[in-house]
Order: structure tokens, then C-alpha cells, then sequence
């Protein structure tokens, strides 16, 4: 396998932008700034509500200290990352299916989260699901998450309020591939295909205008887990080179833009960056399943995290940060199947793992309330992928 010094390569400036006079697009915006067929309706009142119970209290404010949340019971659970739980913040009785593979997807406030394909609100509200097809995956807006993005099963990109209402097509390439949000919540990045046939990584307001091509694919056919720093800086993804040659980089958003290898290996990562420290990043790559060899843990740190040795004999897929030294793994067996149940543990530096659940399948996310958005990205810039 691999592990690869990060190397600056050669970047070649497009056009240099001058200092934005006009006053940015609005965060979260979902119709455009002329009226069209492309504008959402009105949103609706929510369809359903959830009304907090003896058992179970509601999803209140979001904690000053990350929680793990998780599925169990057919409830909306959470954990500190001191192992102590769970606190049952919503019982479903039906009225959300809450699987036992996709993770509740919190808001970047973390007072709101999207489970069963539905928004749920702290006042219990529930919304009629978000997307067109079940295997669609929305992503909330940023800052506050007013709006869902999301990408059809023919790249086609798609945004809507996240109360409900009409979705709009914003796509403005042949296929789109993968999509995130910038911070500031003005602009998003998309990975895909132009309609002549060039291949990239493109930046563009959240309405889908005025995109910008600020990665070249000359290498990279394939471009895919897109995920900014919090302080908008920096553009992570995972690039395919040939079918078992991938990349995981760091691109630099901005003047003078930097594309950085943190890895190279055979097949795709996972992997998560912390919220408080932008160049905190651990990831995992999938080892020969069949052999029943596991995958590789890799934290880019300075210190380690106390991993027991059983462990090491696993796959720790990184979940998230609950805090700014404490990050959330799923440790699972090294089966090839797509879920494979594995043991949710805090990891510190300083302590033993804390164990929070056992035979969890990867229905587990963290919520955190995330920093102060950063200012929306500036100059132009184009790099070779």
C-alpha cells in the first residue's frame, strides 16, 4: 500500500476574482434570483408530529458537548462520549421507520435531523420524505440546513426546502457525481461530467450558478466523499485513478490553492474531518475482505489514540468527533458484506476505548453543533486531479 508524504503539486490560476462588491448570494437560498419553473412552492406545514413522552424527551437544544446518536429499540437514542446513556430523544411508535444501517443526519446547528428520509424538528414536527427514491441520500444546508440537496439516481442535482414543498433542478452538468456544501453556506462543490465530455471538480453557488472548474480530472475519472474544512479552506475527496488506484486528497480553496495526497491505496475511504481542527483528519481503507484481512486505521496527528491490539485485528471505520480529542469508530468484523455489526467505542489519547453499543450495523452519527461559519470562498483557481 502506500502512505504518501503530502505533495504539493503544480497549480495553474484560472482568473483572479476582485474583492466581491455585490452583496452574495443568501445563505441557504433555494429559488433563484428570477422567478422560474425551477422555483419551489411554498412550503408546507410538516405532516406529522411527534410529541415527547415519559420515556422519551424530545430532541431539546442541541449540547454544548457532542452526542453519539444511534438507533435502538425503535428509539432515537443518545450517548455522551463518556459512555453515559442512553437518553431516548425520540420514540418512533411508528410513525418513522428508523433502520439499523443509515445514520441520523443532524443539522450543522444540530437541532434538526433528517431520519427515514424525513426532517424532524425539536417541536416534534416530521415533514413527508424529502427525496424522490428510496436510495437517494439528502445533505442539509449549510448553515442552518432551511434546505436539502441531493443527487438522483441519474446525476441529476436536486434541492428543495427542507420543510417539503416543490424540488428544484439545478444541475448544470451531464452527470453529477457527488455534492457538499460549503460552510458559508453560499456555494456548494460538485464532482461530474461536462456536457462535452471533460471531467471534474467544480464550485458553484447553492442555487447552481456561476460554477467554477477548480480541479481538472485529466487523471481522475471518478470523484466522489467531497467534505470541506470548517473554516472553508480545504476540499477533501476521494479520486479513482484506474479501478484500484485511489487518492485521497486535500485540495486548498483559494489565491494560491494546493493539492495535497494524504493516501494512496486500492480501493475507496472513509473518512471524517474534526469540526474543531481543520487538518485533524483520521480515515480507514478496506483490506482483501475475502482473505479476511482488515482495513488500515490512519489518524494525521502528531499523538495516537489508545487502540487496543484486538482492535488493530479489525476495521475501524471513523464515524465522527464528539469533541476535540475524542473521535467516535465503529470496530467491525472484516467480512465482505455491505454491514457488517461491529462495536460503536470513544477513542482518546489519553484513555481506554469507551464502549457506547455492540452489534451496530451503522446507523450511528454524532451531534454537534458546528463552529461559526467561515466567509464563502474567494479567488478562482484550477488544479490537475
Amino acid at each position: 500500500m502506500r502512505r504518501m508524504g503530502a505533495a504539493s503539486l503544480i497549480v495553474v490560476i484560472a482568473t483572479a476574482c476582485t474583492a466581491q462588491e455585490a452583496e452574495p448570494p443568501p445563505r441557504d437560498a433555494i429559488a433563484s434570483v428570477d422567478p422560474s419553473t425551477a422555483e419551489p412552492s411554498e412550503t408546507p406545514t410538516p405532516v406529522e408530529t411527534v410529541d415527547p413522552t415519559a420515556r422519551c424527551e424530545g430532541l431539546g437544544r442541541s449540547p454544548r458537548v457532542g452526542q453519539i446518536t444511534l438507533f435502538e429499540n425503535n428509539q432515537l437514542r443518545a450517548f455522551t462520549p463518556k459512555g453515559a446513556g442512553p437518553t431516548c430523544l425520540v420514540l418512533s411508535d411508528g410513525a418513522l421507520r428508523m433502520g439499523n444501517v443509515n445514520p441520523p443526519l443532524w443539522n450543522a446547528t444540530g437541532d434538526r435531523v433528517i431520519v427515514d428520509d424525513r426532517a424532524l424538528s425539536r417541536d416534534g414536527s416530521i415533514t413527508t420524505r424529502l427525496t424522490e427514491k428510496r436510495l437517494e441520500v439528502p445533505i442539509w444546508s449549510r448553515p442552518t440546513g432551511s434546505s436539502v440537496m441531493w443527487l438522483t439516481g441519474d446525476g441529476r442535482l436536486m434541492k428543495r426546502s427542507s420543510l417539503g414543498g416543490k424540488a428544484a433542478d439545478i444541475s448544470f452538468l451531464a452527470r453529477h457525481d457527488d455534492v457538499t456544501y460549503h460552510p458559508a453556506g453560499t456555494h456548494i462543490a460538485t464532482s461530474g461530467l461536462e456536457n462535452d465530455g471533460d471531467y471534474g471538480l467544480f464550485l458553484a453557488t447553492n442555487l447552481g450558478t456561476d460554477s467554477t472548474l477548480i480541479a481538472r480530472g485529466e487523471a481522475a475519472r471518478f470523484i466522489s466523499h467531497l467534505q470541506f474544512t470548517e473554516d472553508g479552506r480545504s476540499l477533501l475527496y476521494d479520486a479513482r485513478h484506474a479501478p484500484r488506484n485511489w487518492h485521497l486528497h486535500r485540495l486548498s480553496i483559494g489565491k494560491d490553492p494546493v493539492l495535497e495526497t494524504l493516501d494512496k491505496g486500492t480501493g475507496p475511504y472513509e473518512y471524517v474531518v474534526s469540526p474543531f481542527n481543520p487538518f485533524e483528519v483520521a480515515w480507514f481503507e478496506s483490506g482483501d475482505c475475502a482473505a479476511g484481512e482488515p482495513g488500515t486505521f490512519t489518524r494525521e496527528y502528531r499523538r495516537k489514540f489508545q487502540i487496543p491490539r484486538s482492535f488493530q485485528e479489525q476495521n475501524i471505520h471513523p464515524v465522527g468527533w464528539a469533541t476535540p480529542r475524542k473521535l467516535v469508530v465503529r470496530v467491525a468484523t472484516t467480512g465482505c458484506g455491505t454491514a457488517q455489526p461491529g462495536d460503536v467505542y470513544v477513542l482518546s489519547e489519553s484513555r481506554a476505548p469507551v464502549l457506547i453499543d455492540r452489534e451496530n450495523y451503522g446507523n450511528v452519527s454524532i451531534r454537534v453543533r458546528m463552529p461559526s461559519p467561515p466567509p464563502p470562498p474567494g479567488e478562482e483557481q484550477e488544479v490537475v486531479a
